[in-house]
């Protein structure tokens, strides 16, 4: 899954959004969106500091890097976090890449 943004927070948040975000993981255009089941792009995820994606066999799953709970990248998965339309390019630890555009889930 080399050539894939996974853009993370420069810092740990202080407080846990209680949204909750449905659908498949998928790598589109280098960015790993939320897709729904008609289809529909729904979001780009914004992962915790430290997450890194990893290689499984023949599937690759993302580690978040304030729990080490691993979120397969392909199936339908469940999120908890917050939903948003903008992201200050402060709170990233690198810059969005032109293709990555919102809106925007960050997860917990």
């Amino acid at each position: 899954m080399s050539g894939i943004a996974l853009p993370t927070l420069s810092f740990d948040p202080e407080i846990a959004l209680t949204a909750l975000a449905s659908g498949r993981l998928v790598a589109r255009d280098g960015c790993l969106r939320l897709v729904g089941r008609a289809g529909k792009t729904r979001a780009l995820v914004i992962w915790p500091k430290g997450s890194r994606i990893v290689t499984e066999g023949r599937g690759a799953a993302v580690i978040l890097g304030n729990s080490g709970q691993r979120v397969p990248i392909g199936p339908r998965i469940q999120l908890g976090g917050g939903v948003g339309e903008s992201i200050p390019p402060e709170a990233l630890s690198t810059p969005l890449p032109s293709q990555c555009a919102g809106p925007y889930f960050s997860a917990n």
